[in-house]
């Protein structure tokens, strides 16, 4: 166990926000998901629905396979499936589409608003997923807090 003033110089050579994007990219497959649940209901970075609406032709093949009439970027799931996760820097990561429909449905639909990106609700399942507990044990790591 370590005595104060050993756990004080370890806390001045914490790094948070370098430990908080560790845990980022260590939970990269989460935070993708809960990304991807969010498109499902058709919201935002914001919690807002997506807009511009559906074309009428493209409303009515989801609403025909069962889909919500909500913009979920969700056709065959290439998209989705190709999304990642780069951490940019120690304060900023960036969610982007590898498929080659990324820079178009982001000119048209996340050009005002992003959808790439976790809404106030996302952060908050992704505490409950564990990122609170990955960064503390980091914490406790660096500052070697029992």
């Amino acid at each position: 166990m370590a005595t104060i003033n050993t756990a004080l110089q370890n806390v001045n050579k914490l790094d948070l926000a370098k430990e908080a994007m560790a845990v980022v990219k260590e939970m990269e497959f989460e935070i993708l998901e809960l990304n991807k649940d969010q498109l499902e209901y058709g919201r935002n970075k914001e919690d807002k629905l997506i807009s511009p609406k559906y074309k009428p032709s493209t409303l009515a093949k989801k609403l025909s396979i069962g889909r919500t009439g909500d913009v979920d970027l969700l056709d065959k799931g290439d998209f989705q499936r190709e999304m990642k996760l780069v951490v940019k820097s120690k304060t900023d990561y960036s969610i982007f589409s590898t498929n080659w429909k990324n820079d178009m449905l982001v000119e048209k639909y996340g050009s005002v608003i992003p959808f790439f990106g976790l809404s106030s609700t996302g952060r908050t399942n992704l505490i409950s997923e564990g990122f609170a507990d990955e960064l503390a044990t980091k914490v406790k790591a660096v500052t070697k807090f029992e």
